[in-house]
């Protein structure tokens, strides 16, 4: 198994490094840390910062390549000559409205890579709690797919959660919450169906799971449970924008990769 870690023009930072290391430790996996900068410049101070980091992968099976050129480019070259897990990639928070020059390189990563990525930010530390975000829908079995695969490899917890449009004032109450996802399991609709074939899914592979139901507006949802749940990992499927809304504001993914304080795996 293989993992790319993959630092497109920008320097490396121990936190992401470290987070790095642990996934392909838990994986069992080999690492190659693929460097690719447009500008000369860019790739030297990258190539500086390896000293940095390089600590956080002892005892890793690794190998590196420097390499001057169009960050997807060489991406999607490098696939093409070995058979990859995953793409692991840092990312920064976004601070400004007008999208930075790295953002702009980072999305059209995320939009191109045909595997599996898991964009990872500086504040990160361990890895032990994943969140399994699904919709219910037949479209969210690659994304518990995924999550069992990596959750059986590097022994996490999982907790999937899905969210369901506002319930009625009467039904808000903590108990009354807790009562309606239990009512919700027993029934034979298709999103109970998803959730209990899920929860068997992870259960088989010796996954320790739960199941959480939120309501509401699915991006702010997902980051309340992130935050008070603090979880380590957020998987999601890629979802496309086609409103005006999603133009203006960006995607359910695109919000989460940008808000979330955890890592966010996204399944392809």
């Amino acid at each position: 198994m293989k993992l790319l870690y993959l630092v497109a023009d920008q320097t490396m930072t121990l936190p992401v490094a470290d987070f790095v290391s642990q996934i392909a430790k838990k994986m069992g996996a080999s690492l190659l840390m693929l460097v690719v900068a447009d500008s000369e410049k860019i790739l030297k101070e990258a190539e500086a910062s390896f000293a940095d980091v390089s600590e956080a992968l002892e005892g890793l099976s690794y190998s590196t390549k420097f390499v001057l050129g169009d960050p997807v480019a060489c991406m999607l070259a490098e696939l093409e000559t070995e058979a990859y897990e995953m793409i692991l990639m840092g990312v920064r928070r976004r601070q400004r409205l007008i999208p930075s020059h790295f953002r702009v390189i980072s999305q059209r990563i995320i939009k191109r890579s045909p595997i599996p990525i898991m964009l990872i930010r500086d504040i990160v530390g361990k890895l032990e709690r994943m969140l399994v975000c699904t919709g219910g829908l037949e479209i969210s079995q690659p994304v518990v797919d995924l999550s069992t695969k990596l959750a059986g490899k590097a022994g996490l917890k999982a907790t999937l959660l899905t969210v369901a449009a506002n319930v009625p004032s009467m039904y808000t109450g903590m108990m009354e919450m807790e009562e309606t996802l239990e009512e919700l399991l027993e029934t034979d609709t298709p999103l109970a169906q998803h959730l209990r074939g899920s929860a068997d899914t992870l259960s088989k592979s010796g996954i320790e799971a739960e199941i959480k139901v939120r309501h509401g507006d699915v991006v702010e949802a997902i980051l309340e449970e992130t935050a008070e749940g603090q979880y380590d990992l957020v998987v999601l499927g890629e979802t496309q924008g086609q409103t005006l809304r999603g133009l203006l504001l960006g995607n359910v993914t695109q919000q989460i990769i940008n808000r979330a304080p955890s890592a966010v795996l996204i399944s392809k």
